[in-house]
């Protein structure tokens, strides 16, 4: 009981949206434009929909958007956990699933990790 007291609540950082940064903003960071990671995020949302273990679920929207800017610059695993308010392990399990997704979704794409 006294370890439960003094153990610090979980604090989640703010996520990144679709429509949150303006078009040539978003265009820079992902290199697709905000009709496209759209699209995406209705054509393999419902692979990428699944519950997380823990705590809180992230979204297809966000796992779309990380695996993006992975794709886009190589970005570090920290650099894309700071920016989209996950876990470095996230990151790497969304990638995975996301790219995995898009090779089994879209027939004319292939990605290889």
């Amino acid at each position: 009981m006294e370890n439960n007291a003094r153990r610090r609540e979980r604090e989640f950082r703010p996520r990144l949206e679709i429509g949150g940064d303006r078009d040539m903003d978003f265009v820079n960071r992902y290199r697709v434009n905000r009709t496209t990671a759209q699209e995406l995020v209705e054509l393999l949302g419902q692979d990428l929909a699944r519950s997380e273990r823990g705590g809180k679920t992230i979204s297809p929207e966000t796992k779309i958007l990380v695996s993006l800017r992975f794709l886009a610059k190589g970005a570090f695993y920290s650099e894309l956990a700071d920016t989209h308010g996950i876990s470095r392990s996230s990151v790497s399990r969304t990638v995975h699933t996301c790219v995995e997704s898009v090779n089994n979704n879209l027939y004319n794409i292939r990605y290889i990790l």
